[in-house]
């Protein structure tokens, strides 16, 4: 290599960096936008998209320009010269003074170095690479707040190479002109304005995370860490604290013994997306049109993570569904989001999900955090756990593993025998995940985090056992699918074992959070859960059916204190059912004589038709992978 190879070289990678900063910097401006970011106050939120986009993009620069110097400087240029630099060549070449060069390549060594460091670190630690790559890993926050220490001292040293950079432009361009002319002095010029913009780029990313990593790791929240426990497919009437008769859920019982369950939860919609969309948004489906499989949450949406990360929360999401994925819009505000748990219909996924979820909270204990976690068992197929002893004996023809999609489609005979043989399975499956949401929470305990944790659980949607003809779930909002649990636990909730009877909706939890770590409503909407179980006060919960593939067959739902108005879009007709005579739905009294049922009816009506008149939005389309769209085919959510 001749003497003025790694100066070449420092000034590619200088060029690389002004101008993958300067792209850096354009390609956050565009999500920033998008995010509304600085119109709802969430600058903290722009700023680390910032800092996330100037890494990503300095990182990819620096490594593509030095590997095509590289390959151009020792295999193309040998291979089309037939020979490599020669002494004599060498000799020739000319040479950066070796006082200038002895200042200013050990600086900038050390500055990219420092950079390599945040960079590396940011991409392990924001995406979920060094929890996975070393799960015993125990103790990542003494490595962050170490982090922290480096880049806070790397951002100094890279913003005062870039001020000395560019005061040495001006000396340099002063001696060049005087020593050189025409090329030769054009090519000097280039070289220190790649230096200068490059070392800007570098100290501005230096100083971003330096800066955001110091400021999260010294900022400590006033309100307390936040828990989101979300269960797949839990249908509330096969939980013990909702009045199973078996001992299907120990934990979950055992948390509503110290928290608050409200007894008339509601979910937004029969399945996943739609519904859990509307948890972190606060949003009702028709507001935030994530309503089908391929109609994402949009990105001008605010969501729970999003409010709690602009307060400096540690965010981390969990999830084991598609429907809660990073391509549907749920990674939105979310630090580290960790999808490696999806495993479509037969999986079995709880036990790593858990894990996983233990190992964040112990990496994030210093720290105020807001955890997700979205656990999927439950959800069809059924897989049959011999550990509980809920579908022992039967002795009739159908598997371990139940394919209840296939039960749908085929519409084959089944026993009643079968059919309780499905139910039994199911509760097996509730009580296998039950059993490691206790793991968590006993991890809770453990490190000391269960007086300083806000724990929410909730199930997305319920489930149909024939109830009404049908398996599994979908556009229908009767009780066996809508009505779900909900159990709040932690500080502030007050008095242990409480019951709240009044109606409520699941979308309510953003606002419940926001409020419970101080934000006020955090422009969430819904209602403060905690503040109307202490007074009692009355609600109305609105459901909207739909069908992954789309929105035929459409239905809505608004239930009252005592009534529930279905109303069938397509074919315009509607259902009235008295919940409180009749908790199965199996008496249609709608178009009543009964003076009391009429008066229900137009009330119930009236609010529908207030509902409807509400603010619609377009959506936004999602772009799935076709292995995505496999799993879901195979879940029966596609056709």
């Amino acid at each position: 290599m001749s003497a003025r190879s790694p100066w070449k070289l420092f000034s590619v990678l200088a060029f690389a960096a002004s101008l993958a900063g300067a792209v850096g910097l354009g390609g956050a401006l565009r999500p920033i936008a998008a995010n509304r970011y600085l119109q709802e106050g969430l600058q903290a939120l722009a700023l680390f998209d910032l800092r996330d986009s100037l890494n990503r993009w300095l990182f990819a620069g620096i490594l593509v320009a030095a590997l095509i110097f590289l390959a151009l400087r020792f295999v193309v240029a040998p291979v089309l010269l037939g020979r490599g630099p020669t002494a004599d060549s060498a000799a020739a070449a000319p040479v950066l003074p070796a006082p200038r060069r002895a200042i200013v390549i050990p600086f900038a060594a050390s500055s990219l170095a420092c950079f390599a460091l945040a960079a590396v670190f940011f991409l392990g630690w924001g995406h979920g690479l060094i929890p996975s790559l070393f799960p015993r890993v125990r103790h990542l926050h003494a490595i962050q707040r170490v982090t922290a220490m480096v880049t806070g001292v790397s951002a100094a040293a890279g913003l005062t190479l870039g001020a000395a950079l560019c005061y040495m432009v001006r000396a340099w361009f002063r001696a060049d002109r005087a020593q050189a002319a025409g090329a030769a002095l054009h090519r000097a010029v280039h070289s220190r304005l790649a230096l200068a913009g490059g070392s800007a780029a570098v100290g501005a990313a230096l100083g971003l995370n330096g800066g955001l990593a110091a400021w999260q790791s010294l900022a400590v929240s006033q309100g307390p860490n936040v828990l989101l426990i979300s269960v797949d497919t839990l249908r509330a009437d096969h939980l013990g604290c909702y009045g199973a008769a078996r001992d299907t859920s120990p934990n979950m019982d055992a948390l509503a013994r110290r928290g608050v369950l409200f007894e008339r939860a509601y979910a937004q919609a029969p399945w996943t997306l739609p519904s859990m969309a509307s948890v972190v948004s606060s949003l009702y489906p028709s507001e935030h049109s994530a309503d089908a499989f391929n109609r994402r949450i949009p990105l001008d949406v605010t969501t729970l993570a999003e409010r709690l990360r602009s307060r400096l929360y540690r965010t981390t999401g969990i999830v084991a569904h598609h429907f809660t994925g990073r391509e549907l819009g749920f990674s939105q505000g979310f630090e580290a989001f960790d999808e490696t748990h999806i495993l479509g219909a037969e999986g079995v996924s709880s036990p790593e999900l858990t894990q996983a979820a233990i190992r964040s909270l112990e990496a994030n204990r210093r720290a105020s955090f807001f955890l997700w976690v979205h656990y999927f068992d439950p959800h069809y197929s059924y897989v049959s756990h011999e550990e509980f002893p809920w579908s022992r004996g039967y002795t009739g023809p159908l598997p371990k593993i139940l394919k209840v999609v296939q039960f749908s489609h085929e519409k084959r005979e089944l026993s009643e025998a079968d059919v309780q043989y499905i139910r039994d399975v199911y509760d097996e499956e509730v009580s296998f995940t039950d059993r490691h949401i206790g793991e968590l929470l006993r991890a809770l305990d453990r490190l000391g985090l269960s007086e300083s944790t806000l724990v929410v659980l909730v199930g997305d949607h319920g489930e149909e056992f024939l109830d009404r003809g049908n398996f599994g779930h979908g556009s229908r909002v009767y009780e066996e699918l809508a009505h779900v649990p909900l159990i709040i636990a932690g500080p502030g909730v007050g008095t242990g074992g409480r019951r709240a009877a009044q109606v409520v909706e699941t979308r309510s939890i953003a606002t419940t959070v926001s409020s419970a770590c101080g934000l006020g409503d955090g422009g969430f909407s819904g209602m403060d859960l905690l503040a109307a179980a202490a007074n009692d006060a009355p609600g109305v919960a609105f459901i909207e059916g739909s069908h992954a593939w789309g929105i035929a067959d459409r239905k809505f739902g608004v239930v009252s204190s005592q009534w529930k108005l279905i109303e069938s879009v397509d074919s315009r007709r509607f259902e009235l059912y008295d919940l409180k005579t009749d908790p199965g739905e199996v008496k249609d009294l709608f178009g009543s004589p009964d003076p009391v049922a009429a008066a229900a009816s137009r009330e119930l009506a009236e609010k529908l038709s207030a509902f409807h008149r509400m603010k619609r939005r377009d959506g936004e389309q999602a772009t799935l992978n076709p292995e995505t769209e496999e799993q879901l085919r195979s879940l029966g959510y596609l056709k």
